[in-house]
């Protein structure tokens, strides 16, 4: 504006006066350009103040009118100029960004159109929107065959529903990432797909559809089912070959300690222990193999005492830990179980009680009868088991941090039996650790 000024002032000779307002226009054009709509309105007013000084003395009243009108046309004028300018650069601007989204709209179809994965979009209703071309060769239906139509005709016979229950977690802004499932083709085939399902949403955030990514994963199911089963088959048949060494060793350690020099002793009890220990493991190895072959542990229920099986278990473990163990029973422990089965938990639990434990702590085992159900306790003092590796604790081949430094021989599986056993009673097991309370383990089952 300083600039139009000056070359309006320099050239006032030749206007005499005159169209004081001219030399302003460019520059108010020029300012709305470069720095926007309100410097624009401002550089107007300040041309309207700068340019009033050329217009002399205001005179009579016809004069005064006719400057005023000057005034007032110069300011319509600047003020229409600068909405010209900001109206040509929106138009700019959105015509830019119309073309980018386009741009993206292009790039995001070519990619849903090459993905290997089938890509389909539904209403709120279920209706089909979209189905790119591996959509197609999945389910065997062309696009314009299934667009419209309800996703129902993907639906097993046996679960028509599925995509109801799907839709309506996505309708409340859910997602759904990675769920199996099973879907049906044009042919009648069954698939087993992984589903990823996120909302779609409209400008104002409202979601108006789900967008779905679907993977089959048939032949995968089939070669992790059959890796599982080969390694189970291995795990049973290594733990039933182990036993016949294992008794050989066992019936020979017997008949050296028969004829052994009290010098012998400390190498005959080591063999002891140690066929004992891989006798367990042999054991562990049984019943992970029946477990994972969903077969289950076998449990075989019948009438027994806890009380019983408490302190049968606690005679073993006196001679290795004398006055270390303190058992305590409360009610009426009688209920339908399996002896053997609780035993080899609670036996499970101390052996970890006091492997963990502080050596100069006493370990307790409490049993409670109460109404329709008892439970059993074990706890112990020492290191605190930390909340992040609690939540893994009972799974298979889980072994805590401390064991795993130190070098520890376990395989990881005593937890994971132990919880087996209990859910085959109908039951549960829980781990609780504080540096105040302990560590406790919680069993409670049903009494019959």
């Amino acid at each position: 504006m300083g600039l139009a000024w000056l070359v309006r002032w320099a050239l006032g000779f030749m206007f005499h006066g005159q169209v004081p307002f001219l030399f302003f226009f460019p520059a108010i054009v020029a300012v709305s350009w470069f720095c926007g709509r309100n410097a624009g309105l401002f550089a107007t007013l300040l041309g309207a103040g700068s340019g009033a000084l050329f217009l002399g003395g205001w005179g009579p009243p016809l004069g005064v009118l006719s400057n005023a009108l000057i005034l007032v046309l110069f300011v319509l004028a600047g003020i229409s100029l600068v909405f010209g300018v900001s109206s040509i650069q929106t138009n700019k601007e959105a015509a830019r960004a119309a073309a980018d989204i386009e741009v993206r709209v292009r790039r995001l179809a070519a990619i849903v159109e090459s993905s290997e994965d089938a890509i389909i979009s539904k209403d709120l209703l279920g209706h089909i929107v979209e189905w790119n071309a591996s959509a197609e060769r999945l389910f065997g239906y062309p696009r314009e065959e299934v667009l419209g139509r309800s996703i129902e005709i993907l639906m097993p016979p046996d679960a028509p529903d599925d995509w109801r229950k799907i839709l309506d977690q996505v309708a409340r802004g859910g997602r759904v990432e990675h769920f199996e499932t099973r879907r049906r083709t044009r042919d009648g085939r069954i698939l087993n797909v992984s589903l990823t399902v996120s909302p779609v949403r409209d400008r104002d955030g409202k979601t108006v559809g789900a967008a779905k990514i679907a993977r089959d994963v048939t032949a995968d199911r089939a070669a992790r089912a059959e890796r599982e089963k080969t390694r189970q088959v291995f795990l049973g048949m290594l733990g039933h070959d182990l036993r016949s060494p294992l008794n050989a060793i066992q019936v020979s350690a017997q008949t050296l300690r028969r004829r052994a020099v009290p010098a012998d002793e400390p190498a005959l009890a080591r063999i002891t222990r140690g066929v004992e220990r891989m006798s367990r493991m042999i054991d562990q190895i049984l019943d992970l193999t029946l477990s994972r072959l969903g077969r289950g542990i076998p449990v075989h229920a019948r009438g027994a005492d806890l009380a019983v099986i408490c302190r049968n278990v606690a005679d073993e473990f006196e001679a290795p830990h004398p006055g270390r163990l303190r058992v305590r029973t409360e009610g009426d422990l009688t209920g339908q179980w399996d002896s053997d089965r609780l035993a080899q938990v609670i036996s499970n639990l101390l052996s970890n009680a006091f492997k963990h434990g502080d050596p100069e702590a006493k370990v307790t085992l409490t049993a409670k009868g109460r109404g329709d159900t008892v439970s059993f306790d074990v706890t112990n003092l020492g290191p605190v088991i930390p909340e992040a590796e609690l939540a893994t604790v009972f799974d298979l081949f889980h072994r805590g941090e401390a064991e795993a430094r130190g070098g520890g021989r376990g395989l990881g599986l005593g937890l994971y039996i132990a919880r087996e056993i209990v859910r085959g009673h109908l039951g549960e097991i829980s781990a609780t650790s504080s540096a105040a309370e302990g560590t406790t383990f919680s069993v409670t089952i049903p009494r019959n």
